[in-house]
């Protein structure tokens, strides 16, 4: 499982994931996090062998985007 941190914001339903970049980790989007969770719900994602995430499967873009699914099922974000 990649690590991941949600901020929820009470006045939405709407999702907005923020994924870094590459040779990033969650902690570079601060401002980001700052601006939009005023309007969205956020999902931030330390990608595999980022930040807090373990590198537990190739590192492909499919692996990376079942991942994430794995997330937003296990956290009911559609």
């Amino acid at each position: 499982m990649l690590h991941y941190i949600k901020h929820e914001c009470a006045d939405t339903r709407e999702w907005l994931i923020i994924l870094h970049g590459m040779s990033g980790d969650l902690e570079q989007n601060k401002f980001q996090i700052n601006f939009f969770k005023e309007w969205f719900n956020l999902l931030l994602i330390d990608l595999p062998g980022h930040g807090s995430s373990d590198l537990q499967e190739e590192y492909t873009c499919k692996n990376i985007a079942d991942a994430i699914d794995r997330i937003m099922v296990r956290e009911s974000i559609q």
